[in-house]
């Protein structure tokens, strides 16, 4: 027996294809929206899709007048910061492999992991262990921030299936293992995505949304002061909302839909 939420299997990864470009596609059209927010004991440092795509496609260009070529691996030794995600979409924008690293792991485990993927470059930053005797050249991420402001890049694309990062496990073995993602992974998690968010505004379904409330309510009250603390939930009904579709049809009431998700997650 099929399910009734059952619409087939995904469509076929579209080529040619790029993974940063699949996650930044909506930059254009997103502005000033917020894309991400690094989280920190001082704050939180928010970028929007317009300067984080800039930041990529700049750091992009960067890095492929360093000479970097397509396929070249790249090692990652960043810690919690934006440039962490700003160099990984910008290696796979110029169509270099990054091998993303934890900032915890020790000397001798970078070295391990550089004599097995070889890398062609390394963006580090100060503090984190490297490899000893780095087998290629070590840029700091200084000089990496200041690639962002350079003119942007274009986007490389090519066949989903071939390499797009590499991240390590343990598996069942219990020794670092290099594991290859290609680019098309991204597209299989429309699948996990489709399974949280409303299909029409992208917003969280019920199910996810009572999920994530629950997950506030615990973290709440395990606060040390939780009772003394002030928490606020917001519910917005849109009166009469059947009056639009029934005035002016059901795709002015999905498109003011859009419209107003689009407000609310800005």
């Amino acid at each position: 027996m099929q399910a009734i939420f059952d619409h087939g299997p995904l469509a076929p990864c579209p080529a040619p294809f790029n993974l940063a470009a699949y996650v930044l596609a909506r930059a254009g059209t997103l502005g000033l929206s917020p894309a991400l927010a690094v989280i920190s004991p001082d704050g939180a440092e928010t970028w929007s899709y317009a300067r984080l795509e800039a930041a990529v496609l700049g750091a992009a260009r960067g890095l492929q007048a360093e000479g970097l070529q397509a396929g070249d691996r790249l090692l990652m030794r960043l810690g919690n910061s934006v440039d962490f995600p700003i160099c990984y979409l910008a290696a796979l924008a110029a169509d270099l492999v990054p091998v993303p690293t934890s900032s915890l792991l020790t000397a001798p485990e970078v070295t391990q992991i550089a004599e097995d993927v070889a890398p062609s470059l390394i963006v580090a930053e100060d503090g984190l262990a490297l490899p000893a005797g780095a087998p290629c050249p070590v840029m700091s991420v200084e000089r990496l921030r200041a690639m962002y402001a350079l003119a942007p890049a274009t986007y490389v694309m090519g066949d989903p299936d071939r390499p797009g990062y590499i991240i390590y496990t343990s598996g069942t073995s219990g020794q670092p293992r290099a594991v290859t993602h290609a680019h098309r992974a991204i597209w299989a998690r429309q699948m996990m995505w489709e399974a949280t968010h409303d299909s029409l505004t992208g917003l969280l379904n019920r199910h996810e949304f009572d999920h994530k409330l629950d997950a506030f309510i615990r973290d709440a009250e395990d606060e040390a002061d939780w009772e003394n603390n002030a928490h606020v939930l917001c519910y917005i009904d849109l009166d009469q909302f059947k009056v639009v579709n029934d005035s002016c049809g059901h795709l002015v009431g999905d498109n003011l839909l859009r419209q107003v998700a689009d407000i609310i997650s800005s």
